[in-house]
């Protein structure tokens, strides 16, 4: 018999099978297509109850309410940072290395130091454009919040390494025996550090707490057992109070929780969670499921963001402990965004220590020049809430584990 006949004669048994394929493919997929209606329909009514809850309690939830509200011209110091980041560049090689370095200028080999100032010699039209900018009261860069989380940031890399640049120089100009001109670089880091303030985004306002602490250990390598009392005063001058940072994680945090509500909300594909566009069909109404679940936590992540810090850490980590098993798969969002907000409670503590520690210490160094150092700290550890210690000729702050050291060396113990 030849192929044809032989595929002719089994047509009716073809048919058979295609049938029952069918029919058992529909078995399959109706309770599957039913399934998913009603998740989804289940979940789009929490999610619109979350939403409303936030709206009602004054929650941004979306893209275009957490913009900051926009600068005049002659108030705004963004142009000059922008301008002078382009001039200023990245540094590469040898001085890149060299102002990477934690222990600042004095720890660089003489041919180091020497090949730095010249590099920082031949930008001065960018620090000079530095310096016009933190004269502005406000830093308001042009944004296009409704990128939502594909915003781009490129002043975060460009104020680290300015402000990188601001402290060496600081400490190259305080090795001459120029205070006064130091202070002014100083100051412009101070600027620097502070030109994300007005950003609602959590990434910003941890790439300001990496400047100051730049800026901080700067200032402590600045002064010595030789510096006179009107200078240590007038470093002192120049540190902020410690209301400058008041609410800070409370207002980057409110701004994620816009954004991704709001990505969640109206475009899942925003949240870049590395799935093909079909899955976040699919998968809608899981997203919103663990959307409902997101909102909550942030809402109470917000709400311990002014606590005292042993009040705030005791509830962050029970936070911690009741979402450790929502992970995976089935928790994508919380899997990509809770890990990078649990240590916001950490962080602020240990910038406000480092704060009181080194206004401390110049307060002892001033105390010192004057007659004496006092016997004990008045100025409260944040992580404890009680002094801050003197011991073993330091001001220490006591840090939980995995913070590096907090501490003031006392000059002339």
């Amino acid at each position: 018999m030849d192929p044809l006949s032989w595929f002719w004669n089994r047509i009716p048994t073809l048919r058979r099978i295609a049938r029952w394929c069918c029919v058992g493919t529909s078995v399959l997929l109706v309770p599957c297509v039913i399934a998913w209606t009603i998740a989804n329909a289940v979940s789009k009514s929490k999610l619109e109850r979350s939403v409303a809850s936030l709206r009602s309690d004054g929650f941004a939830v979306g893209t275009s309410e957490i913009a900051p509200p926009a600068a005049r011209p002659e108030e705004n110091g963004a142009p000059y940072y922008t301008a002078a980041f382009a001039l200023l560049g990245k540094p590469e090689g040898e001085v890149a290395e060299a102002l990477a370095n934690q222990d600042g200028s004095s720890s660089l080999a003489p041919n180091q130091q020497a090949t730095v100032r010249d590099w920082i010699a031949n930008r001065k039209e960018a620090l000079d454009l530095l310096r016009r900018a933190r004269s502005r009261p406000r830093c308001r860069f042009p944004r296009d919040y409704s990128l939502g989380l594909a915003l781009w940031l490129p002043e975060i890399a460009d104020s680290l390494w300015a402000t990188r640049v601001l402290a060496f120089q600081t400490e190259f100009l305080v090795a001459e025996g120029k205070g006064k001109e130091a202070r002014e670089f100083f100051q412009d880091g101070i600027g620097t550090a502070e030109c994300l303030r007005e950003e609602p985004l959590l990434v910003c306002q941890l790439t300001r707490m990496v400047c100051w602490t730049i800026l901080f250990r700067s200032l402590d390598r600045c002064v010595t057992s030789a510096t006179r009392e009107e200078d240590l005063r007038a470093w002192q001058a120049l540190l902020p109070t410690s209301d400058r940072f008041d609410r800070m994680w409370e207002f980057s945090l409110r701004g994620e929780l816009a954004i991704v509500t709001y990505e969640v909300w109206h475009s899942p594909e925003g949240l870049d969670l590395r799935m093909p566009g079909f899955a976040y069909v699919l998968l809608r109404p899981l997203l919103r499921f663990d959307g409902v679940e997101y909102i909550e936590i942030m809402r109470r992540f917000i709400a311990l963001c002014e606590k005292p810090y042993p009040e705030a850490w005791v509830e962050n980590q029970r936070i911690q402990g009741e979402i450790a098993g929502r992970t995976g798969w089935r928790h994508p969002l919380l899997t990509a965004t809770i890990p990078g907000i649990e240590g916001c409670v950490r962080i602020r503590a240990t910038h406000l220590a480092r704060l009181e520690t080194i206004r401390a210490g110049l307060s002892f160094e001033i105390a010192r020049a004057s007659g004496g150092y006092p016997d004990r700290v008045e100025a409260i550890d944040p992580f404890t809430g009680r002094p801050l210690v003197l011991r073993d000729g330091k001001i220490v702050s006591i840090a939980p584990e995995k913070v590096d050291p907090i501490e003031w060396k006392l000059r002339r113990p």
